[in-house]
């Protein structure tokens, strides 16, 4: 497999990430520490009961069809099919549809959703015009609707990539905000603390 197929991504570690001639994708993952939540609770392994949920919870997302260990790269392998679409980060702000992200965003927190490294080069339009989620090893399905603490530290992630952060900018931050808070699901002291924070967090004048 190794042989034959594409090195999409790699750092001084080694191997990342690898396309078969199937259009399958490979992602390898090493333990970064010695001591880790990944000792009892691999990565590989998150990524496909993440997978899973996802599924049950109705989010698009890839296919999982096998997780291995690659013991010659002492690094653990999950295999999945490529999700068709491009990512968000790739598309003009007017073809993004950064509104119906603005939705998305808000569905993913009330499923419970807690993907902390969300940004717009894990989010894919796909052609269907639906959104999905890729790399999706650092989440938590909470089964229950994100607190406001959450959802701020949720909306922190999310905000944190200068190129992210520029397509909000120009979307309009107010506007991304609010179309947000109308999805939310979010009601009395919760909505007000959440609006308040939120707007403050981002930079937003607040009238």
């Amino acid at each position: 497999m190794l042989e034959k197929s594409e090195v999409l991504m790699k750092d001084r570690h080694g191997l990342k990430v690898i396309g078969t001639p199937d259009g399958r994708i490979v992602k390898f993952f090493r333990r970064k520490r010695l001591l880790s939540s990944a000792l009892w609770d691999p990565y590989v392994k998150r990524f496909a009961r993440n997978a899973e949920n996802l599924k049950k919870a109705g989010i698009p997302t890839v296919e999982v069809t096998g997780v291995f260990r690659v013991s010659s790269l002492k690094r653990d392998a999950v295999v999945y099919h490529r999700m068709e679409g491009e990512s968000l980060r790739d598309l003009p702000v007017k073809e993004a549809r950064i509104g119906a992200f603005a939705a998305f965003f808000a569905e993913l927190h009330r499923k419970g959703v807690f993907f902390r490294s969300i940004h717009f080069g894990n989010v894919l339009k796909l052609p269907d015009g639906r959104l999905g989620l890729i790399d999706i090893a650092d989440m938590a399905v909470k089964g229950r609707s994100l607190g406001v603490k959450e959802r701020l530290r949720n909306f922190a992630h999310m905000t944190k990539y200068p190129e992210d952060r520029k397509m909000l900018e120009d979307f309009g931050m107010e506007r991304f905000i609010r179309l947000y808070e109308e999805a939310a699901g979010l009601e009395g002291w919760k909505a007000k603390a959440f609006g308040k924070q939120v707007r403050t967090q981002a930079g937003v004048a607040i009238g």
